[in-house]
This record gives C-alpha cells, structure tokens and sequence, in this order.
C-alpha cells in the first residue's frame, strides 16, 4: 500500500497556482511637488476585460480550493484498501503514456515507458504511475497519487514531463496493453510486477489486448538501473533464456522519482557493462 507515498509524490510536484497580475494604477506627482491628475484611461481603474479576467482567475482560484477540500474529505472517509475498492469500480478518467512509446522497435535501449491511469471518484481522480519495462521486468515501479482535482492532476503531468520526458494522452485500453503486454512478458522470464503496482486500477483486462511497441520482443533486453539487483536478475536470465539469449546494458538508465543527487561520489567503474554471457550492449555504438 502506498497511499503515504501519495502525499511525497504530491509534495514534491506541487501543483503551480494562479498569480493575479492585474497592475492598479496611481495619480502622478510630477518632480516640482505639483499634484495632477490621470486621465480616466491612465488611471487605476480597470478595463472592462481587466476586470472580467480577475473576475475569472478568481473564480478559479476558489475552485480550485473548493476540489482540494473535496478530495481530502472523500480521501479521509476511504481509507487505504476501501479506497481502492471504490476506485476499482469506478470509471476511467484521463490516461497518459510516455510518448516514447511511438518509437521504433528497434530503438537500443529500449525506452522505458511511464503509464498513468485514473479513476473518477466522485468528482475527484485517484491515479497510479507505473514505470514500464517491456522487454524485460514488466512494472519496474509504481506509484499511487494522492486523490486530486482534474486541475491539480493536469498540474502534476505537466511537471513530471520535465523529468520523466513528453507524455501524451491515451484511450485506458491502450494504458491497459503497454502494462499487461509487459507483465505477460516479464511473468515468461520469471519476473513479477513492482509490489506497489495495484493491478485494480488497470483492471478489468480486456479480452483481447491492443498491439503496441514491443508487446513481443524477440528476446529480452535488460537496461538496469541502480537500484536494480543485477546479480539476481542476470542469473535468472540465464536459468530461463540461457547464455548469449539476452541482451544487458548496466548502469544506463537514472532512478524515477527519486533524488538525483544520490551517489554522486560512486565509483565512476560501476557505470561499466557487467561480465555476463548474455550479449553486452556498448550503448555508445
């Protein structure tokens, strides 16, 4: 359960609010000391679209407020599993994947894929971030946001697109295939989905699955990244596809939501290819 996770997320990509930026005039004072007057139309008073455009930033400062102190009612009265439940029965609000999703199959490496499913609950989304391996983990990670207002959510895509790169949106029942597509494959090499992963959100699975980028690759391709127990996964690997079956690149992919400044002092050797006798990947070639 991650719920507590939720509220890091949250903290650490607050949503950027409205600044009124209306400028209210003054009289003029000339340098003598001698007092003189605006004209109506140098003056402080507003413009009828000036005023009209306050009016609106206002309007949706307040709603604004209002969604926050909605989600975190409804938030207070479903805790935790019973949370889940509803949102595993409500419909589908917006999806997003990575658009490197739209590249070719034969990109190296492979890039991994960010999914972001919703659920509507009563007014307020409820999202779960999965970070997608298709060739070789399946859901390497996953997240579960705090519930939130449509505008708070469309706040925090915009903002962990400058980290995580471009998204775009998505039908749910393409979200669905990229995640399924990959924990079918990674379930054939003995690998199981991230424990934060909450398979309700994407559920139910669709009878038949839409095709996406490498839904079958050919043969697995490991990029690890530095959390990631190499040494467990390349021996699996080799009991399951066997020796010169797969493809490793160490040390080329960076953490996902996490701090960057972990490890800055590390040894400049461990970014090098691991020894293994599944095929090394020089990524600069």
């Amino acid at each position: 359960m991650t719920l507590g996770f939720a509220a890091r997320t949250q903290d650490n990509y607050a949503p950027r609010g409205y600044h009124d930026d209306g400028i209210i005039g003054a009289e003029a004072v000339d340098p003598k000391g001698i007092e003189t007057f605006a004209s109506p139309c140098e003056s402080g008073a507003m413009s009828g679209s000036d005023r009209k455009r306050q009016k609106k930033l206002e309007k949706n400062r307040k709603k604004r407020e209002l969604a926050k102190k909605d989600a975190r009612k409804l938030e207070a009265k479903y805790q935790g599993a019973s949370l889940l439940r509803l949102a595993a029965n409500a419909p589908f609000g917006p999806c997003w994947v990575s658009a490197a999703l739209d590249e070719p199959e034969d990109e190296v490496p492979p890039a991994l894929i960010t999914v972001l499913v919703t659920r509507r609950i009563r007014g307020q989304l409820l999202g779960l971030l999965a970070l997608v391996d298709r060739t070789c983990l399946g859901v390497k990670n996953a997240n579960l946001l705090a519930l939130q207002s449509e505008l708070e959510l469309f706040d925090f895509v915009d903002q962990i697109s400058e980290r995580l790169g471009e998204f775009r949106p998505c039908e749910p029942s393409e979200a669905q295939a990229v995640v399924f597509h990959a924990i079918d494959y990674a379930a054939s090499l003995g690998f199981e989905p991230h424990p934060d992963f909450e398979a309700s959100l994407f559920s139910p699975r669709p009878e038949a699955l839409r095709e996406t980028t490498l839904a079958h690759p050919a043969r697995p391709f490991f990029a690890s990244s530095p959390h990631d127990d190499i040494i467990t996964i390349v021996a699996q690997l080799e009991r399951v596809v066997g020796a010169g079956n797969y493809d490793l690149l160490n040390g080329f992919l960076g953490d996902w939501l996490e701090d960057e400044d972990e490890d800055e002092d590390g040894d400049e050797g461990d970014q090098d290819a691991i020894e293994t006798s599944g095929e090394v990947v020089d990524e600069h070639s």
